[in-house]
């Protein structure tokens, strides 16, 4: 009775839904096929990234290589006073290729090690005709990249408990073309201004995981992310319009800002039992 009250548990917890904006968790196939959930089932090399005490589970190394292909699909659709409704825009269609690559096995009898790379954050966005966009003085162009490496360990406490932690060194890049405009007297573009840098150097986050085998097929796992804050530096350059009007751009420059990636804390349980195989997060 208690293993059927658990199960039915696991379908009927209401949950808050939020969208991912540029987080990308689309990270090795078995995962896809369950909407992007393994907090308490990931004991193959993926659990690098979704919960590294998963690894001390692993009897022997095992490698994963995969991708994930993002492809979006949007439209900007104008209200009134302006651009006015009927107004409807379309971006590039592009394909993102992310590679993603895991590989763990145990050290010894009771510790296990991985690391894995991947990039969790990022996206980028254009649109078909960049010269009438709407929102052009804010960007036509942008492409926002962070990427991951995962060095991991793992401790079997005892035959039921297991601990984790990562120490992801992270570095981004990230690129924003706008067209630029002079406001006085008159309203008037006069070049293509873009960005584009890299942060200035490595920074770090921690992560720390631990897996149960709670009995009767039933596991808990528990995942804590740490956010990371991107310190980005980069070269700021101006194309001019043919119709520039006769103003000059200004002379290529820098720029610096921050890009902060969020932390995240994931609980879930699993239950297995022949064939079935259930999970939430």
């Amino acid at each position: 009775m208690f293993r059927l009250t658990l199960i039915l548990l696991m379908f009927v917890i209401p949950c808050s839904v939020f969208a991912e904006g540029i987080g990308i968790w689309a990270m090795g196939s078995r995962s896809n096929g369950m909407g992007g959930i393994a907090t308490a089932s990931a004991f193959d090399p993926t659990a690098v990234f979704f919960n590294p005490a998963g690894m001390a589970r692993m009897d022997a190394p095992q490698l994963t290589i995969s991708g994930a292909t993002i492809y979006g699909v949007m439209e900007f659709q104008g209200v009134d006073p302006w651009p006015g409704y009927g107004n409807i825009e379309t971006p590039l269609a592009e394909q993102e290729i992310l590679p993603q690559l895991y590989f763990a096995g145990p050290l010894t009898e009771t510790i296990s090690a991985g690391i894995g790379f991947n990039t969790p954050y990022g996206l980028g966005l254009g649109w078909e005709n960049p010269s009438g966009f709407t929102g052009r003085h804010i960007a036509v162009q942008s492409d926002i990249r962070a990427y991951y490496i995962y060095p991991s360990v793992a401790w079997q406490m005892n035959d039921k408990i297991a601990l984790g932690m990562t120490v992801p060194i992270v570095r981004g890049s990230f690129m924003i073309k706008q067209y630029a405009r002079e406001l006085v007297p008159n309203p008037v573009e006069y070049a293509i201004g873009t960005i584009e840098g890299e942060t200035v150097g490595n920074e770090y986050g921690i992560v720390f995981g631990m897996t149960a085998d709670l009995g009767d097929g039933f596991n808990l796992g528990i995942n804590y992310r740490s956010p990371v804050t991107l310190d980005l530096e980069g070269e700021i350059t101006f194309e001019p319009l043919d119709n520039y009007n006769g103003i000059v751009p200004p002379e290529d420059s820098s720029g610096s800002g921050v890009i902060p990636l969020p932390g995240l804390f994931s609980l879930g349980v699993s239950y297995e039992s022949g064939n079935m195989f259930f999970e939430t997060d």
